[in-house]
């Protein structure tokens, strides 16, 4: 094995936990990023939703007040 290569290896053997320490914290921020954009996705489409509803309800309630209105007729 040349000289290099073993001085590297030495090298990554010696360092491995704060290696992988590293590896890990960026996989933990990785994975925090990615679920604060699926939260916030969540909530935007949570939001729509219930803009919708709100849209629904009150035709839903004029519907039901005109149709009360033709029967007191």
């Amino acid at each position: 094995m040349c000289k290099p290569l073993k001085e590297y290896l030495a090298v990554v053997r010696e360092y491995k936990d704060t290696i992988v320490m590293f590896i890990g914290i960026a996989a933990c921020v990785f994975v925090y990023c990615d679920f604060r954009a699926l939260a916030a996705t969540q909530a935007e489409t949570a939001a729509k939703t219930a803009e919708i509803l709100r849209t629904m309800d009150g035709r839903l309630s004029a519907l039901e007040h005109q149709r009360e209105g033709r029967s007191g007729e």
